[in-house]
């Protein structure tokens, strides 16, 4: 004999299904209104699509294709620039944990991205303290480095502290807040992306 589904359990689930979905609607309209009026506030084109491109290059620069390595992304969205820094919506795909079980993150964050010189390379986590925690490669003693140096200074240096993710390789830097939850960006966090990324570009030009 089959079993049977209860019948009553459909219209919970198809009610659940829809509940989600307009709570991620409102979610997403939130923050494209919020780097919307960011643009409007400090001069900033807003670009809704962008057929990809800055995708491809974030893909191209930044992803790790090392054996049992994962950083991708996808679905950027919501671009707003000056043509030289963009701040964007977007998707990380994460593991960077080759030998054990698989740590595949999906973070959703906002983040700047900006030109920097080829030579530099980078992943790390400063967090509120100051405290740096390489991500990648793991046995690289980024301490020495004089361009970690330089961008550690700046980031001390800035009136608001906040742990942030800073990812410097093939001439692309990519920087993001981690608030508490993820997705959980304020106009704040844009500010300091952005004052972020201006005085650590003008400091690696220039150097």
């Amino acid at each position: 004999m089959k079993a049977q589904g209860n019948p009553m359990i459909w219209p919970i689930l198809i009610i659940l299904f829809l509940a989600i979905g307009v709570h991620l609607m409102i979610y997403s309209s939130k923050r494209r209104k919020m780097l919307k009026k960011f643009a409007q506030k400090n001069n900033l084109k807003h670009i809704y699509q962008d057929n990809n491109d800055l995708e491809i290059q974030l893909n191209k620069k930044l992803a790790i294709k090392e054996n049992g390595f994962l950083r991708t992304f996808m679905k950027i969205k919501d671009i707003i620039g000056d043509g030289e820094f963009f701040l964007f919506r977007g998707i990380e795909l994460r593991d960077l944990n080759p030998y054990g079980n698989p740590e595949t993150t999906h973070q959703n964050h906002i983040y700047i991205s900006f030109d920097v010189p080829e030579e530099i390379d980078l992943f790390f986590i400063m967090d509120k303290n100051s405290k740096v925690i390489n991500l990648y490669p793991k046995d690289k003693e980024i301490e020495k480095d004089e361009y970690l140096k330089k961008i550690k200074h700046i980031i001390q240096n800035q009136t608001n502290k906040k742990n942030i993710t800073v990812s410097l390789g093939r001439g692309k830097a990519l920087l993001n807040t981690n608030p508490l939850v993820t997705g959980k960006e304020t106009e704040e966090d844009l500010k300091y992306l952005l004052a972020c990324g201006r005085a650590i570009k003008n400091s690696l030009m220039n150097s």
